[in-house]
């Protein structure tokens, strides 16, 4: 069992951040956007 633990852990864990990532990535480019159609 904890050996599992320990293969199953990075899996979640790097679906995780590419999540983060992605939705990080998304609000820079939404940002992006205003910030060129204001000026």
């Amino acid at each position: 069992m904890p050996v599992q633990n320990m293969l199953q852990m990075p899996q979640l864990n790097d679906i995780t951040w590419r999540r983060i990532f992605l939705t990080w990535l998304l609000y820079l480019y939404i940002i992006n956007i205003k910030v060129y159609y204001i000026s």
